[in-house]
């Protein structure tokens, strides 16, 4: 499904699913009854949450989905709604949006390992976007839940479990399968190293990759002519070694885009029909995402009655990198010449992705079917590695929808380390809704009504986020910003979502407050 969904994942992302259930057309008689509370006290009414709780139903897995990433306010309601499915309806694992590897640390402490100076290391660890989730409220849901545990062992029941569904961290990842491969066999664990220097050596695995690949603009100067007058514009692409991704051209308003099965030795002609524009010239961007070459002649553009007119490829511009700091320019493009049957000499540009991507993917598969081989009955070393193959198939755009990725870690936590035990899984309202392919979307493709998901929606307040993405590096200081102001109908209040909406519940909460650093925090009240 990867493969198939890479050109499309650039064009149809912010769609939504039209995916409800007729009794979801049923909206109670009170469309948004009242919120008790954010904070999870001991002494907060539960009747909004057992209403909440009735609307999720049998579920298996649940999405929480935050609007807005960085606000304490969303992630205390979060750790009550999650305390309350805990207790009430039998819910034992908390899985949230950050490194799986990292929180199958935080878990081991959760489950007793170390005391609370080893919790206070564990959080200090920094990593690109750490700081956005490791604060002070998760602290006092880990030291709650590590409480929880201890009291579960002296009355009966099941742990409770904090766990990650991201894979950003595949550095740590790759260290927990050397050292699982170490305790089996020495020598695969040295092979397996050497692979994953191999695997890492890109580097710039930030926040996100450079998604936009090589992406040049090319100034097209236009005959005279009306506004809306017929044009053609035509080039030829030809590749070698073009074994993922996709290349082409597009306009503002067009695109014509060729996957990598599409693009070979020989040269193919693209052509696209449009309107001319206002003004005497027009923007064409030239793309390529993925690896090998991509040759690109002059695009050429004729209208009805005029001559063609060339663009001239020397002035192809690139689009710089949205994240400067932490990403890197994978692509480097030179203008050659090309010997043509039609006409002689034609300059081509030449579009070359670094061959270490190639050998970074092919590394971390290698490692993955070494771990396989050596422990296949070692569920989690197989995951981790898979978690290296995922960080590298996304950095290196063989796989560009991170979404597919965190649904493939989720249903593993659901299927494989928690088998039969049920889900909480607090994301972004991006991830965690039914939108098209999202995170939400595909396990709700995948699990039916075994998948339900609620927004958590902040309509005012404040939070901490990244400031300009031109200056997110990994020491960046989080910036606050005000939410955007929402008055569509009362706030402090959940309401059950109609049809065709991408979300079966939201709790709608005024008055957010921004994240507070880590630190030490007392203990909140166990409920």
């Amino acid at each position: 499904m990867r493969r198939a969904t890479l050109a499309a994942v650039l064009v149809v992302f912010p769609l939504f699913a039209g995916w409800a259930s007729a009794a979801q057309a049923a909206e109670p008689a009170t469309p948004c009854p009242p919120l008790r509370a954010a904070e999870p006290t001991a002494d907060a009414p539960d009747d909004d949450l057992r209403t909440l709780a009735g609307w999720i139903g049998d579920a298996r897995v649940v999405g929480l989905g935050e609007s807005v990433h960085g606000s304490r306010t969303l992630h205390r309601l979060a750790h009550r709604v999650f305390a309350h499915l805990a207790a009430e309806e039998g819910f034992t694992v908390y899985a949230l949006e950050f490194d799986q590897a990292h929180a199958a640390r935080l878990d081991a402490w959760v489950q007793g390992s170390g005391d609370r100076g080893a919790l206070d290391a564990l959080l200090a660890e920094r990593w690109y976007g750490s700081q956005i989730f490791y604060d002070r409220a998760l602290t006092e849901l880990l030291v709650w839940l590590r409480a929880e545990n201890e009291r579960r062992e002296v009355d009966g029941g099941p742990p409770l479990h904090v766990a990650g569904l991201d894979m950003k961290q595949p550095r740590l990842a790759a260290d927990a399968v050397v050292a699982a491969l170490a305790k089996a066999d020495p020598e695969a664990a040295g092979r397996a190293e050497a692979l994953y220097a191999q695997a890492l050596e890109p580097g710039a695995f930030g926040l996100f990759p450079n998604v936009s690949g090589f992406s040049g603009r090319l100034e097209v100067a236009l005959p005279a002519g009306e506004p809306g007058a017929p044009l053609r514009v035509e080039l030829e692409v030809r590749g070698e070694g073009v074994g993922h991704g996709s290349a082409g051209f597009y306009s503002l308003d067009h695109d014509h885009t060729l996957a990598a099965g599409e693009i070979g030795p020989a040269w193919r002609t693209l052509a696209l029909d449009l309107e001319r524009p206002a003004g005497d010239a027009f923007s064409l961007l030239l793309f390529h995402r993925g690896d090998g070459s991509v040759e690109f002649t002059a695009p050429r553009v004729t209208q009805t009655g005029e001559p063609t007119i060339v663009g001239d490829l020397a002035t192809v511009t690139p689009r710089p990198l949205l994240m400067p700091k932490i990403q890197r320019m994978d692509y480097v493009h030179e203008l050659v010449e090309k010997e043509f049957v039609d006409s002689g000499g034609r300059p081509v540009l030449r579009v070359t992705a670094d061959p270490v991507l190639g050998r970074s993917h092919d590394a971390s598969v290698a490692a993955e079917a070494l771990v396989a081989g050596t422990l296949p009955g070692d569920r989690w070393a197989r995951q981790q590695a898979r978690l290296v193959t995922q960080a590298v198939e996304w950095r290196v755009l063989r796989e560009p929808n991170r979404d597919l990725f965190l649904a493939d870690n989720l249903r593993w936590l659901a299927d494989e380390a928690f088998p039969g035990q049920r889900v909480v899984a607090l994301a972004h309202a991006s991830h965690a809704e039914r939108r098209r392919l999202r995170m939400g979307f595909v396990l709700a493709e995948a699990l039916g009504r075994d998948y339900r998901s609620v927004t958590l929606q902040a309509t005012s307040g404040s939070y901490r986020y990244f400031g300009p993405v031109a200056e997110i590096d990994e020491d960046a200081e989080l910036v606050l910003h005000e939410v955007a102001p929402d008055a569509d109908g009362p706030t402090d209040c959940l309401r059950r979502a109609g049809a065709g909406e991408p979300v079966d519940a939201v709790v709608r909460v005024g008055g957010v407050e921004p994240i507070e650093p880590a630190g030490a925090a007392a203990p909140p009240v166990p409920r």
